[in-house]
């Protein structure tokens, strides 16, 4: 018996180190995942495989479309791919590879089945200077063979543009950013206390200039060669912590329209629509004065700080800390017909959501990871896009949802909101995604190390990585 049972061993033993056998492990397996190389869909003859979470393909296909010449060592069972400068080893059952003489360690080795050598292809197009994308919902894996190519998958934008979904979706995200006509205005740092609200013509070679400063500005709008923002201070009381304000876009005549500690603050036709600066433990208070500073009114006093204005419908958050979850809820805009859409979870009291294009979409956490999921504005429909957020600042225009990703130190990438096309667009960390009319993302990156700051303004086309200095501040 004994006997018999080392003999099974010695055969299974000669048949894995033989090649000719498959090793799979017993975490393993047939996936349905595309592969899709700079937009082109390959075809296998042997499905991928999902091996412990590492997408194995096989070997020859996936050099030839990473456009690397493929050899192959029989005795040895290896396999050399060489690109331009960079070559690959690899060997079946071993994780020892080798890029350029220098020895990687993989998580899944390289094994034979069906006659096809399966290698990981994140591993392999990476080697090689490409870069990765998983959509774990579409089962896709998206490989761009330059990092960051002059130009991206061309957008549309001609279409698709609303203003009232880009002053929402930029408010949303803090309002250090707002644009009308051929200008921006945004906040900068003018000093580590001292903001400033900077003005640029972004047909002019000229630098941005400043119409006003204060210790920290945000929620700006911009209406009728008016400026609104709010004016915020922690060295004064609660009840006049915040202050709302307008400005003529030349920087004179400005004017405080409510007495109240306003804190996030919305124009919408002729009204502005504001927060108040809520006490420990109570909630905070929506209120709208008219543009003119007249006729100051209450909506709700069972409000918190992030909301949007999407024509007759408020809609806003609520941000449960006992079960740390998000309920969005709509009403109109003298707060009647109030309508639960969605909960979720999520540990963000500050979590936010977009309304673009009909559809509202927000990051829910599942599993330790945020899900972007999106809804019909009635709260139905509920669909995931993909998963990726960080719980935090994103934005969506035009069919795309903008993000700085967390698995890849803050670069900024961009997905459709089918799933699709999850690509990296710069390595420029973003904190807040911007947009404005005309083409252009903005990027705010601020920056706090070694007791210094740094607060700097990019932008670039819609379909173009190439990034442009706007505005830069830097401790020194």
């Amino acid at each position: 018996m004994r006997v018999k049972y080392l003999s099974i061993c010695v055969i299974l033993s000669i048949i894995l180190l033989s090649g000719n056998g498959s090793y799979v492990s017993a975490n393993s397996s047939q996936t349905n995942a595309k592969i899709i190389v700079d937009g082109k869909e390959l075809s296998f003859e042997v499905p991928p495989v999902n091996a412990d979470g590492t997408v194995m393909v096989p070997m020859r296909p996936i050099f030839e479309a990473l456009q690397a010449k493929v050899s192959w060592n029989e005795i040895r069972r290896t396999a050399t791919a060489v690109k331009e400068t960079t070559t690959i080893k690899v060997t079946t059952n071993s994780t020892s590879a080798y890029i350029n003489e220098r020895e990687v360690i993989l998580g899944v080795r390289p094994y034979v089945n069906e006659g096809n050598t399966m290698v990981p292809v994140r591993f392999i197009s990476e080697a090689f200077g490409a870069t990765v994308a998983w959509n774990e919902f579409t089962q896709t894996v998206t490989i761009k063979t330059s990092a960051l190519p002059s130009t991206v998958d061309p957008i549309d934008t001609s279409v698709g543009f609303s203003e009232e979904s880009m002053t929402n979706s930029n408010f949303v995200n803090g309002g250090k950013f707002t644009a009308q006509d051929d200008s921006i205005y945004f906040v900068g740092y003018i000093t580590r206390t001292t903001r400033g609200i900077f003005k640029k013509n972004m047909n002019s070679s000229e630098s941005p200039v400043m119409i006003t400063s204060s210790s920290s500005i945000s929620s700006l709008n911009v209406a009728n060669d008016w400026v609104y923002y709010t004016d915020f201070s922690v060295y004064r009381p609660l009840e006049t912590m915040g202050r709302l304000y307008k400005i003529k876009t030349d920087g004179i005549d400005r004017v405080l329209l409510s007495e109240k500690s306003a804190n996030n603050a919305l124009v919408h036709g002729e009204w502005v629509y504001f927060t108040t600066f809520k006490k420990f433990n109570a909630d905070a208070q929506l209120y709208r004065v008219k543009v003119d500073g007249s006729s100051e009114e209450l909506i709700s006093d069972h409000f918190q700080n992030t909301f949007s204005i999407v024509g007759d419908q408020i809609y806003y958050s609520l941000f449960d800390n006992s079960k740390k979850s998000n309920t969005i809820y709509s009403m109109g805009l003298d707060s009647t017909g109030i309508t639960q859409l969605v909960s979720y979870a999520t540990y963000n009291p500050e979590s936010i959501f977009i309304i673009e294009n009909g559809l509202l979409y927000f990051q829910e956490l599942s599993k330790s990871k945020y899900t972007f999921n999106k809804i019909q504005l009635d709260g139905s429909q509920k669909t995931a896009v993909f998963v990726g957020g960080s719980g935090d600042h994103f934005n969506v225009t035009r069919g795309w949802v903008y993000y700085p990703n967390p698995y890849d130190n803050g670069s900024v990438y961009r997905v459709r909101t089918d799933g699709s096309d999850n690509t990296k667009i710069t390595e420029q960390k973003g904190y807040n995604v911007y947009f404005s009319k005309y083409n252009i993302i903005y990027y705010l990156d601020i920056l706090f190390g070694e007791l210094k700051v740094r607060n700097a303004w990019f932008n670039s086309g819609f379909n173009s990585s190439e990034l442009k200095n706007i505005y830069e501040f830097l401790e020194k």
